[in-house]
């Protein structure tokens, strides 16, 4: 299998790795400074594994500022490990942090100064483990946490889940992870991978439950009515309870009932007029850990319920969830906490998605000639208005012919908007990339306390508020460049 496009510099890519490696066993009581989604927790669990010490403290942020970095230089740390973040802002940490005499950035977003050992204060020794470096395409090829196993060779399955919750898997076809995931992770790893049917929830829901919350793809009749959902099963024999009286998930139920599903969900979606690729869909690859807990079974799963203590600070238990190796704490009573805070991060994201048409229904989402933009506020909580927008543009709650970009006050920094920026696999086609233009809108407007990066179809921002406007026109410009580029 080919792992890239481009030439990828494996020898170079995994001398760099064994350097950083050696460096960051000769720390004393780092700190971690780690980005607080699913990949970034995760990358955190593999280089955990690691250390035979326990880091000084471990930071998890939702982004990495000017006002972050001077928060972090009071910590007057002397070694400092990135995880899933910093290469975007090496410039800040250069400014903030050469206090440090090491410093090791493990990352996998386009970088902001492309050099293994960017130019630092003489006293500070600094490298950047970063996948574009050397040919890998992080957004697709290799996670954060990827990035990590590269550097320690440990917990393989980790950097799978920070891949899967990176959504790596979206540019396949049927939803395969590719490049150095597929290559080098996957192999070494105790993970399965399997085609089966795909909806979220298949391991730990009952099936009626799993289609009655089903989004991708929109089942017509079926989402959002249990009733609707258990005749529909019913209707196609398939038995919904097993020999015990537990309800069955889409995970137990036998080859031949799982072709019944599909092709009775099939046959719905065709009825209702769901174009092809859409119900295409619905099977696909699954990576299953098949000794984990049931919540932590299924990849998606895993990370779902990572991003939710992430988003919702509550990071401790996140982080307890992916350290199991450490014996330090009861890993049963993490996971009933952390499936928890995913029922919670769900009833938020329900309620963001509800606001979001609220705010659409008012007429509030603007179309300008590139983009589809709009500025909610606080009527969502700025750690998930992302997540809500991508849900919200694979469901067409908006207008998906466009890439589309979302604002919300910040509750921590008064005057600050988070901005979340999403597009489809059409629209990078097309030339689209989000992460360019929104960094681009950034130096043109010399927003130097502001902070922009991210992937070519998912990136984000954090500007003042008196600059949205302006800001947003900026960012439709760069896109609208892109595609007459690329035309």
């Amino acid at each position: 299998m080919v792992v890239s496009e481009r030439s990828f510099f494996e020898d170079e890519f995994h001398e760099a790795c064994e350097l950083a490696r050696n460096m960051i066993k000769e720390m004393e009581y780092p700190v971690i400074i780690t980005h607080h989604d699913a990949d970034g927790i995760s990358a955190s669990g593999v280089l955990m594994s690691f250390f035979k010490k326990e880091p000084i403290k471990i930071v998890v942020l939702s982004g990495f500022d000017p006002v972050r970095a001077m928060k972090i230089s009071k910590l007057r740390a002397e070694n400092i490990v990135f995880l899933d973040l910093g290469s975007g802002q090496v410039n800040t940490i250069k400014r903030y942090l050469s206090g440090a005499q090491k410093i090791v950035i493990l990352d996998h977003h386009k970088p902001e100064i492309a050099e293994f050992r960017p130019d630092f204060p003489r006293k500070t020794e600094i490298v950047q483990v970063n996948a574009h470096l050397f040919g890998l395409d992080g957004s697709k090829e290799i996670s954060g946490a990827g990035v990590a196993y590269a550097v320690t060779k440990l917990r393989p399955e980790l950097a799978l889940v920070g891949a899967i919750g990176d959504m790596q898997f979206r540019y396949h076809e049927k939803g395969r992870l590719v490049g150095y995931n597929y290559t080098h992770i996957l192999p070494n790893s105790a993970v399965e991978e399997r085609l089966d049917i795909t909806l979220y929830g298949r391991e730990t829901r009952p099936i009626y439950v799993t289609l009655g919350y089903c989004t991708e793809p929109f089942l017509p009749g079926l989402t959002g009515d249990k009733e609707a959902c258990l005749n529909f099963l019913k209707s196609l024999r398939i038995p919904l309870k097993d020999e015990y009286g537990g309800w069955k998930t889409i995970a137990d139920l036998a080859p031949e009932e799982k072709t019944k599903l599909v092709d009775g969900l099939v046959k719905l979606l065709i009825r209702n007029g769901v174009p092809l690729k859409k119900y295409k869909s619905l099977v696909g690859f699954v990576y299953r850990l098949p000794n984990e807990k049931p919540f932590l079974r299924d990849l998606r799963e895993y990370s779902t319920m990572l991003n939710a203590c992430g988003r919702l600070k509550r990071y401790e238990v996140g982080l307890k969830v992916v350290q199991y190796d450490k014996n330090v704490y009861d890993r049963e009573k993490a996971i009933r906490e952390a499936a928890g805070v995913l029922v919670k991060y769900k009833k938020m994201l329900a309620e963001g998605i509800k606001a979001l048409n609220d705010v659409k229904k008012g007429g509030l989402i603007e179309s300008l000639p590139n983009i589809t933009a709009t500025y909610v506020k606080d009527v969502i909580n700025d750690r998930i208005v992302g997540v809500v927008l991508g849900m919200a543009l694979g469901g067409r709650i908006i207008d998906f012919k466009k890439p589309a970009l979302i604002a919300a006050d910040m509750t921590e920094q008064e005057g600050m908007v988070k901005i979340s920026a999403r597009a489809l696999k059409e629209h990078i086609k097309r030339g689209v990339n989000l992460r360019e233009a929104l960094v681009k809108a950034k130096n043109e407007l010399k927003l130097e306390k502001s902070e922009a990066g991210g992937h070519d179809i998912a990136a984000g921002a954090i500007i003042p508020k008196e600059k949205l406007r302006e800001y947003i026109k900026h960012v439709d410009e760069k896109i609208g460049e892109q595609i007459m580029w690329r035309a």
